[in-house]
């Protein structure tokens, strides 16, 4: 019996005020680039909500050491 193992990062960045929209666009250059890694299963993006200035990034990988390779 085999069980999968899926990694996953978890980066949060807090932003300067006014600082959003540069940050979507390195957002929209680095998520199709990490795409291209071996064993990349999928970003996800939590935005700031209310007054946070934080976005939380979800990157998953199938195991740690792509994970790794991608670091």
């Amino acid at each position: 019996m085999s069980h999968q193992q899926h990694v996953t990062l978890v980066i949060t960045h807090h932003l300067a005020p006014g600082q959003e929209p540069a940050y979507e666009a390195w957002l929209k250059r680095i998520m199709p680039d990490a795409a291209q890694f071996d064993g990349h299963l999928g970003v996800n993006v939590i935005r700031p909500s209310g007054d946070q200035l934080a976005y939380t990034v979800l990157v998953r990988f199938d195991n740690l050491d792509n994970l790794y390779r991608w670091i």
